[in-house]
């Protein structure tokens, strides 16, 4: 059931750390979006196939995970009609043109690549969570 006082986002992401601070980022800027951490492609498609699950307000994905990549699976979210319109933010540490025209071609609605820096980290979100919002 989805909890209305904020946005359902599902972070496709296996770097424990990154989800480790994308949960702070938002925590220290007083979102009250909810984050789901899903490890991989095939677990987010068996999330979004549950019923009893909601439909997220966004989902941020990884480029490189294990099994399929985040170019693959975006291609499957932005085919489906039943996920074709959920945003997708590509938020990845690949600056490569090459990634960022792939992404676009698929329909990515954003391209974000991720920061070093913690300040500019917890910003990303920052900037993220205002997106969702509008």
């Amino acid at each position: 059931m989805k909890d209305r006082s904020g946005n359902n986002i599902i972070l496709v992401e296996d770097n424990e750390g990154d989800v480790v601070l994308a949960g702070e980022a938002l925590k220290f800027i007083g979102s009250n979006s909810n984050i789901i951490h899903i490890n991989d492609g095939e677990s987010l498609f068996e999330h979004l196939s549950d019923r009893k699950n909601d439909t997220p307000d966004v989902i941020i994905l990884d480029l490189n995970l294990p099994g399929m990549n985040g170019t693959e699976i975006l291609k499957i979210l932005k085919k489906n009609p039943e996920t074709e319109n959920i945003p997708v933010i590509i938020l990845s540490t690949s600056n490569n043109q090459n990634d960022i025209d792939k992404c676009s071609e698929l329909k990515a609605d954003k391209y974000i690549t991720k920061p070093i820096d913690l300040n500019e980290f917890f910003e990303v979100f920052r900037d993220i969570d205002s997106w969702i919002k509008h």
